[in-house]
């Protein structure tokens, strides 16, 4: 037996000491200076996938910029106030504002992670417009509050606030005070401290102050999130210490309930009995508050200061928006002298019979929507890094962050979750479109009401007969073969025509859904089918001219490579 402890003393050692370099290594990678540069690679990343797809579907790179336009409007008219403007609400949207909260109930990982089965059945949409959800009902959010509580906290529940249950048996009501770090680490003090005014974070400055009163730990400490690429919202929350077991009190002597004070919880010496736990375990007890973030859109911002969530709107100053802002009017100028360049040298060539190939039509087609999407969001910052944060009044109800999950932004597609008091909150992403009411359109003559156009659906379509109508320009163009040419023509047409024929039929559904029951079902009989034929043609329209632009190129006439002689088109000097 000793020779064969002496054979396994050497593979113990190397497996400690494979786990001190793991754990070395683990320590590397979360290192803030690691996580920093992962961060910027991460955002990068992004940037090139929204690139790649503004030359694949500039289209919907347009109705995505149609339907912000219209969202930090609307918020502005919201607020109705000199201090919140159109900028402000593209930076609201871009999750550029962030609630810093405290609230007392399970504490729950605030990280999105993939919506659950349950989670996706909570949200509801709201056929009768803002909220945009229904929302989620109390009850059943405090069932599930206490299943995530039995399988978090454990039962009997080791987070419960006994100074908020002896203070509501008191009688008195609980005032819940701030809470803060003591000089001791790992030790919470509940000494009353002012609450931090809304703050706004300049750029470059750390965020030393907030984390020294929320962390108490290294590993817990959040780290600054980018507000564009990046869907997480960190955990800021203090480890409240658990009240002690029944061993730990037992020389302890228990007081009868009318002396016990009402400032200091008592904790009884005897083991709890079954009734007790059973109590526990059908009861949701108050738990100890803690802190956390969420990042709000321009809805949940202005329902929050319409109820008192928040006591004052965020104080930044567009100077100082503009200023963290990584794009200015002047870029985006220079961009459009670009494109102005590209159209006057096509012109040229077309005035001197010079040839003009189907690249840079297509560019053209691509630089039209560009300009479209550079006039919409010629107010919006780009690329802003650090969020503002703003403080909540009071702590967070179970009523509050029903109300404001309610007014997510709608989206099914590649949405992420987490749970607060039992809710189920969707937080926002670069890819969701901001929720509006639509474009208001005046149906005077008709009716006399006023029809909201879905943006998404006018910008995808505006987008699209740009990009067609751009590309018919090459109908008598050179083409390989004659089959080729008619294909190009027969695709630009359907281009044109498609995005047009979608949004009608949408609308004509819609209106005829408000009239009668029949009718609807009638009108969803015809045209669903017609979509389902509509889209992949679409789809091959737009494929046969990616190939094509590229397949021309190698039967582009020998004009193709001459110069403009520019001193023919100017004026006076030839």
């Amino acid at each position: 037996m000793t020779p064969m402890k002496e054979k396994a003393q050497p593979k113990r050692r190397h497996r400690l000491w494979n786990d001190a370099f793991a754990q070395r290594v683990r320590n590397r990678i979360t290192s803030p200076r690691i996580l920093a540069l992962l961060e910027k690679v991460r955002f990068n990343i992004t940037k090139l996938q929204w690139m790649g797809l503004s030359l694949l579907l500039p289209e919907y790179i347009l109705s995505k910029a149609l339907n912000e336009h219209l969202a930090a409007h609307e918020s502005r008219r919201g607020f109705d106030c000199e201090e919140w403007t159109t900028t402000h609400g593209y930076f609201a949207n871009m999750r550029g504002f962030v609630l810093r909260f405290e609230v007392a109930a399970v504490k729950m990982p605030l990280e999105p992670t993939k919506p659950s089965e349950l989670g996706r059945k909570l949200h509801k949409t709201n056929l009768n417009g803002e909220p945009w959800y229904i929302p989620q009902d109390q009850e059943e959010a405090a069932k599930i509050e206490l299943e995530h509580c039995r399988r978090i906290c454990g039962v009997p529940c080791l987070n419960v606030d006994h100074l908020a249950i002896s203070s509501a048996k008191a009688g008195e009501k609980h005032q819940r005070p701030s809470l803060e770090v003591d000089s001791q680490p790992r030790l919470m003090t509940a000494q009353r401290s002012p609450k931090l005014p809304v703050s706004s974070v300049s750029p470059g400055a750390s965020l030393e102050p907030f984390l020294a009163q929320t962390a108490t730990s290294n590993r817990e400490l959040p780290t600054p999130h980018t507000v564009r690429n990046t869907t997480r919202n960190f955990i800021q929350s203090e480890n409240i210490p658990k009240p002690p077991t029944a061993k730990a009190v037992a020389s302890t002597p228990v007081l009868p309930p009318q002396t016990a004070s009402s400032a200091e919880p008592q904790y009884s010496a005897i083991e709890p009995s079954k009734s007790r736990v059973q109590s526990e375990q059908d009861v949701l007890l108050p738990h100890m508050p803690w802190r956390g973030t969420w990042a709000l859109s321009a809805v949940q911002l202005l329902y929050a200061y319409r109820t008192g969530i928040i006591s004052d709107i965020p104080r930044l100053s567009i100077e100082e928006l503009s200023d963290r802002s990584k794009g200015d009017p002047l870029i985006k100028t220079f961009a459009i002298v670009q494109i102005t360049w590209l159209v006057i040298q096509i012109i040229a060539r077309a005035c001197q019979d010079l040839a003009v190939t189907l690249l840079e039509i297509s560019v053209l087609a691509i630089a039209g929507c560009a300009i479209v999407t550079y006039v919409l969001l010629w107010h919006k910052p780009q690329d802003v890094m650090v969020p503002t944060y703003v403080d909540a009044a009071d702590l967070l109800t179970r009523a509050q962050v029903a109300e404001l999950a309610a007014r997510a932004n709608v989206s099914t597609l590649m949405v992420k979750e987490f749970w607060l008091h039992g809710v189920s909150v969707r937080v926002m992403a670069d890819n969701i479109f901001p929720t509006t009411h639509g474009l208001p359109v005046r149906l005077a003559p008709l009716s006399g009401k006023t029809l909201y156009l879905n943006p998404v659906i006018v910008g995808f379509g505006i987008g699209g007969v740009i990009f067609g109508a751009i590309h018919l320009i090459a109908w008598n163009f050179h083409f390989p073969t004659r089959a080729e040419q008619l294909l190009w023509r027969i695709s630009c047409l359907f281009l044109v025509a498609g995005p047009l024929l979608a949004p009608t039929g949408y609308y004509i559904t819609e209106y005829l859904a408000a009239r009668s029951r029949t009718a609807d079902l009638l009108a969803n009989k015809v045209l669903r089918p017609a979509y389902r034929v509509l889209a992949p043609l679409y789809l091959l329209a737009r494929l046969f001219l990616l190939v094509e632009v590229f397949r021309s190129l190698a039967y582009a006439p020998a004009s193709t490579w001459s110069q403009v002689a520019w001193p023919v088109m100017i004026p006076h000097t030839n």
